[in-house]
């Protein structure tokens, strides 16, 4: 064993089941031996390979292990093969010449790693670092087959390839003649076949470039491998008989052979165990909950994406009925990694399929109630999305359904110009609100007027429900943060921002935190787990004209509408609000809600050094210290922080795309969202210290005792505000969406 109950922390064994998302080191990596057998032999034969399976199930993974050069010595493969893997959450947005680059830029990587000194500056000075079309890509490719026998393309997450507007089978066509005239193959990885695939154009589906792709599904570990990759990380660490055959069977109950779920029961069984040796029964009913309390989410995900069909075909498993199942339904759910031979994969999802079912039938009962209600009282989503190169698509869910995009491109030159412009109408006193006018009226005609098919849809959604039931959103790139979309006007109406609830999705990137609602927390607390919440005041100041002593009353008041509604509130007013100190509340409090009341700054010459402001110690002896984006970005990274409310200065204050190529972030909440929080709340523009109050009060009152979502509950707050007020204007709300 490890350690005795009273050794001090610093001696503890590192937890060595810490991986949730890719394996990228293969000292970690267990078991797909037949799989990578497979796949290699394939490859080796001129065969290109698409690996299928559902989330989680380690396709990801695979790929990284297949682009390991250690991996693949000893096997029947060329020499001097490059492995080139590609993420088609990157590839998936790109324009042709753009897409050419990446790969190209990517290769040339791989060709350093693996090559090395084989090219020679010689051969090296002819590869250029840019391509401007595909003939100087195939060139390149040429020069480097010289070099190497083998190239082999990964393009995983080939999905998000799939729907790229900017891609056609012409596009196709030329990946293919690639591997017709040079030793090139492909591999792709993705949750359904090639052939069931949605394309943006389905006529793709008949290029010659998916005639030569071999199917290789992953599914379950074989129960050896199962047993390697429970037993083989504490074996690196010294202990390979840490796991008793009792553990083992329990791992083997709540996880089945999934990678996935297995790393976690494993996660916190070692937690466990490093307290107590020979767990108890209550030991193993305590790790069993914790579990559970991880994986909600994902077991949520599997439910969400069985049809309708397939979850008549789980209700019956759960009743015992599944000799009543067609083979190829039960085939199809061992596919999906639902069922292992012929009952669920483990009895922790059996016991959420149960309380699913249990819901359903509670809602069946009220479905007549339901379905009698008009369309006045139900909820309809507009999403606009904006490419990087300015096309714009359009999707309507809920209630009403369209999906379609707009023949005339956003003028993405614009986006400098808008930001400039909303900038300069701060500090424009007494005309803020024409300019600002000015630039909604502009925004209205660009994305909607001028796009007939987001228009017609607004329209249709409008005459159909209130207008608090319509939520609009705008998918965008992170370039185009700065555009500021809550001043859309439309013309003889109001502000969108001020009609409909309204929010902001960074594209490309998704998260696996369910975004924080009413909804959300009364589910957290019916597990008898109060949900926590960090509330931080910092009134700081280097003269006193700086001093804003109502950041703490601000704090105090939400920290008491909080506890109202169950939360865990651990609140530091200024005077306990040392930089450290919040911090290590931060990163080590297992917070889902972090508010902050404070100063900002926003730094146009360096966005990612935007900041926060603490006292470094005692106030006014101590000096004030920043806590910057990039610092946040790294606090919170790996914490369950599902939403954070920067009430300050400059919060939401963002850059533009030519500062991303020296900086990581263009500002705090970019920041905090590429740190995997799903959502944000902050402000664009200082805001009055009556102004916050109010809009924070009224926020997390509509959010908690109104039931509301995020973006319904800042409608009701901005309503609440002065109109000749800049406080109604400065909130932005980013809500990111699951992974698919």
């Amino acid at each position: 064993m490890f350690k005795k109950n009273n050794e001090p922390a610093s001696l503890l064994p590192e937890n060595p089941y810490f991986h949730r998302g890719p394996i990228k080191n293969h000292r970690y990596f267990y078991g797909r031996v037949t799989e990578i057998r497979q796949a290699l032999q394939m490859l080796h034969h001129g065969q290109c390979v698409s690996i299928v399976g559902p989330r989680r199930i380690g396709k990801t993974s695979l790929l990284f292990h297949l682009c390991d050069s250690s991996v693949r010595q000893g096997l029947d493969l060329p020499q001097r093969c490059l492995f080139v893997y590609l993420d088609g959450q990157v590839l998936g947005y790109l324009d042709q010449m753009s897409f050419y680059q990446w790969m190209w830029t990517k290769l040339l990587e791989a060709s350093e790693s693996e090559l090395g000194e084989t090219i020679g500056d010689h051969y090296r000075a002819f590869l250029p670092k840019e391509v401007d079309c595909f003939e100087a890509f195939q060139k390149g490719v040429q020069t480097i087959v010289q070099h190497s026998s083998y190239i082999v393309f990964l393009f995983d997450e080939f999905e998000v390839i799939a729907t790229n507007q900017n891609l056609d089978r012409a596009s196709f066509a030329q990946l293919r003649s690639l591997g017709q005239e040079y030793n090139v193959a492909y591999v792709t990885a993705s949750q359904m076949p090639l052939n069931e695939i949605t394309y943006h154009d389905q006529s793709m589906l008949h290029s010659p470039f998916f005639n030569n792709f071999a199917n290789l599904a992953l599914s379950f570990l074989m129960p050896a491998e199962a047993d390697e990759m429970v037993r083989g990380p504490v074996r690196q660490i010294g202990n390979g008989d840490f796991f008793t055959r009792s553990d083992l069977n329990f791992l083997y109950d709540v996880a089945g052979f999934h990678p996935f779920f297995l790393q976690i029961a494993c996660y916190y069984l070692f937690e466990r165990k490093v307290e107590r040796k020979s767990p108890s029964v209550e030991d193993y009913e305590g790790v069993q909950r914790q579990y559970m309390q991880d994986v909600e989410r994902h077991f949520q995900y599997i439910w969400k994406d069985l049809k309708k069909d397939e979850r008549e075909a789980v209700r019956l498993t759960s009743v015992g009925k599944i000799s009543q199942l067609p083979k190829s339904t039960r085939q199809k759910l061992q596919r999906k990694c639902v069922l292992y031979k012929d009952a669920f994969f483990s009895s922790a999802f059996a016991r959420f399929v149960k309380d699913q079912i249990a819901d359903s039938l509670f809602s069946d009962e009220t479905k007549t109630t339901v379905q009698s209600k008009e369309l006045w009282n139900e909820s309809c989503h507009l999403d606009v999305t904006c490419t990087p190169q300015g096309q714009i698509y359009i999707r309507l869910s809920g209630v009403l359904s369209y999906q379609g995009g707009s023949t005339t491109p956003f003028d993405t030159g614009a986006v400098k110009r808008y930001a400039r412009r909303v900038a300069d109408a701060r500090y424009l006193t007494k005309s803020w609100r024409f300019q600002v006018k000015e630039i909604g009226l502009e925004l209205y005609r660009e994305f909607f007027q001028n796009q007939p098919e987001v228009l017609t849809c607004y329209n249709r959604a409008k005459g159909k429900m209130p207008d608090t039931r319509l939520r609009i959103s705008f998918s965008i790139p992170r370039e185009f943060l700065c555009v500021p979309f809550e001043a859309i006007f439309a013309e003889d109406e109001m502000y969108l921002s001020l009609r409909h609830p309204l929010s902001r999705h960074i594209l490309g990137h998704f998260t696996d935190k369910k975004i924080l609602s009413s909804a959300s927390i009364e589910r957290v607390g019916q597990r008898e787990v109060f949900p926590r919440a960090l509330l931080v005041a910092s009134n700081t100041w280097h003269s006193p004209v700086e001093k804003i002593p109502e950041v703490d009353v601000e704090v105090e008041q939400v920290s008491d509408l909080l506890r109202q509604h169950g939360f865990d509130v651990r609140t530091l007013f200024t005077e306990q609000a040392s930089l450290q100190r919040v911090l290590d509340e931060l990163e080590n409090g297992n917070y889902c809600l972090f508010h902050y009341a404070g100063h900002g700054s926003y730094n146009a010459d360096s966005p990612e050094r935007s900041a926060l402001y603490f006292w470094e110690g005692a106030v006014v002896q101590s000096q004030v210290l920043p806590l910057t984006a990039a610092q946040l970005e790294s606090i919170v990274r790996n914490t369950p922080l599902l939403f954070a409310y920067l009430s300050c200065c400059w919060g939401a204050q963002v850059g533009q795309d030519q500062h991303l190529l020296d900086d990581d972030f263009i500002g705090i909440i970019d920041a905090l969202v590429m740190g995997g929080v799903p959502a944000v709340l902050g402000f664009r523009w200082p805001v009055s210290d009556k102004g916050s109050q109010i809009l924070a009060q009224s926020f997390y009152t509509a959010l908690f005792e109104g039931g509301r979502e995020l973006d319904t509950a800042l409608l009701q707050a901005r309503n609440r505000l002065d109109r000749d007020e800049q406080d109604w204007f400065s909130p932005v709300l980013i809500m990111q969406t699951l992974s698919p």
